[in-house]
This record gives structure tokens, C-alpha cells and sequence, in this order.
């Protein structure tokens, strides 16, 4: 149904916008406030070994909280982004180390329809690779907002779910104010009623 809702989660009450009807129908969120911190240098220097490449250190990744909390990183290129071939393992390892939820990678996408390619990946949580995560694009969006970021526009969207058989893509906006939206085209797979 269309029309502003609210969604109570492990973080609080957050604002939701309902638009459009059948195949047009979009769904977006307001993030809530983020929580930012940059990582210790031996954090950084273990997620590269977990993902077997490099990531920029300026600027340097940050520990991202909105309710789940992200190791968000930014990486040369969407290609490279998309050239990941993680461990697991160590990943799972690195999420209890540093007290983080999962690790987020981008990487800015040359030509096509989105702006940046994403991946999220979150072993420890039982999540491989999540094909297209809402909390993990607003920490991006986090991320780019307080690096003062000026290679990816206000509005922008992100590819994210090429490597797990998906397509996905998320539209995110970074307001004047620092506000941050995010949404994008939904299917309802389960409907239903809960009455407590």
C-alpha cells in the first residue's frame, strides 16, 4: 500500500515510504543516524588479507553502525569490486575480532547505470555474499557522506548481486542536510498477519 510507514527494528523506528502499485511498486527508507568510526591500520591490513586485494586508505575504512554494524571499504574500481575472491573464513574471524556485523566493499563504476558496484559479505552472520543489502548501501552512503566523497553524484545508483546470480540495484540519495535515502523496486513474497 502506498504511503509513509514506520519500521520498529534493532535500531529504533524507521521512516518508510510505500510508492507506486504492482511492477512500479518502490520501497525506500530513511537511514538512521550513523555511528561512524576509522579502523585501526591492523584491521585494514587483515581485511586485504581477507579479501586478497588492496583497499584505499584515503580515505581509510570506517566501522559503520546504523543497527547492524559495517567494515565498509572503498576499492579502486567497480571491476576490482567485482574481481573478489574472499575468504570466508578469515572474514568470519575478522567480523568477531573487530565487532562488526559483516564487511562492505565498493568500488566507482565506469559508464553504465549505476554509479558504484557493491558487495557484502557476512560469514559470521551465516550470509556468504547478501545479493543486495539495504543497511550495508546507506552505510556506503554513510561512508561517502563523511569522507566528503565528490566522484559519485548526491543521487546515485548502486549495482549490487552480479556474483551471486542477482541484479540487483539500489537508488540512493545523500540530502543537503545529510539525510540519507535509499529504496528500490520490490516483489511481496510473503504476506501475511500476526496477532499477539
Amino acid at each position: 500500500r502506498a504511503g509513509k510507514l514506520v519500521q520498529e527494528c534493532r535500531v529504533g523506528l524507521v521512516n518508510l515510504a510505500v510508492s507506486g502499485e504492482g511492477a512500479a511498486r518502490r520501497i525506500s527508507l530513511e537511514l538512521p543516524p550513523a555511528r561512524i568510526r576509522v579502523v585501526p591500520d591492523d584491521v585494514v591490513a587483515e581485511l586485504e588479507a581477507c579479501l586478497g586485494a588492496p583497499v584505499l586508505r584515503e580515505p581509510a575504512p570506517r566501522a559503520i553502525d546504523v543497527g547492524p554494524v559495517w567494515l565498509v571499504a572503498r576499492l579502486e574500481s567497480a571491476a576490482r569490486v567485482g574481481a573478489l575472491a574472499p575468504d570466508f573464513a578469515r572474514i568470519a574471524a575478522l567480523e568477531a575480532r573487530a565487532g562488526v556485523t559483516g564487511v562492505t566493499v565498493f568500488g566507482a563504476q565506469a559508464g553504465g547505470d549505476s554509479a558504484i558496484e557493491v558487495r557484502f559479505f557476512a560469514p559470521g552472520s551465516g550470509v556468504a555474499e547478501d545479493p543486495v543489502c539495504g543497511s550495508g548501501n546507506g552505510c556506503v552512503a554513510a561512508f561517502l557522506r563523511d569522507t566528503r566523497a565528490n566522484d559519485i553524484p548526491p543521487r546515485y545508483v548502486s549495482a549490487q548481486g552480479m556474483r551471486v546470480g542477482r541484479d540487483g540495484r539500489v537508488s540512493v540519495e545523500i540530502a543537503p542536510d545529510g539525510m540519507v535515502r535509499l529504496g528500490g523496486a520490490c516483489v511481496t513474497c510473503v504476506e501475511g498477519t500476526l496477532t499477539v
